[in-house]
């Protein structure tokens, strides 16, 4: 088992996976919901701009700022929306892949009804889907600790061939 929840570690998942049977691995999303593009880099430029209008004393700067700033505030709702859609661990036990998101299961796949275990590559955005034989899946995103060999842990638990 690669899951250590250290004492300076709580958080909402910690206890989810402490009351799971049989943990074979846990792998984190290292990322978090301010690191959204779609709200960081607007964010930033309404503070660039804004400086950089007071500084200038330019009318037209101010401006660019403030509708920044709005497209920040208007964006938020998305980020938001997509970010609790996000895994924030992946655990597999000996029966089941299961994801969370702070301490609430999203999805649960038993590895009995895995029948493939594909990448996608997206423009360079690669994710990995665990699919059961109902067609439903659960996607590994890049964003997971170290989502190659949780992929091979993903093939061997559910008893499929190496290889997408």
């Amino acid at each position: 088992m690669t899951h250590d929840p250290t004492p300076a570690r709580r958080d909402p998942d910690d206890a989810a996976i402490a009351g799971m049977a049989d943990v074979v691995t846990v792998r984190r999303n290292v990322t978090n919901w301010y690191q959204n593009a779609t709200f960081v880099y607007p964010l930033l430029a309404a503070v660039v701009t804004g400086v950089a209008g007071l500084l200038l004393d330019s009318f037209e700067l101010k401006g660019f700022s403030l509708f920044l700033f709005a497209v920040t505030v208007a964006m938020l709702p998305i980020v938001y929306m997509t970010w609790v859609a996000t895994p924030t661990a992946v655990v597999f036990t000996r029966d089941a892949a299961v994801t969370l998101h702070r301490g609430r299961e999203m999805k649960r796949i038993p590895w009995s009804r895995v029948r493939a275990v594909t990448m996608h590559d997206t423009l360079g955005n690669v994710r990995w889907k665990i699919v059961d034989d109902e067609g439903d899946h659960l996607t590994i995103d890049k964003d997971i600790e170290d989502p190659e060999s949780l992929v091979e842990e993903a093939r061997r638990l559910a008893g499929l061939a190496g290889g997408a």
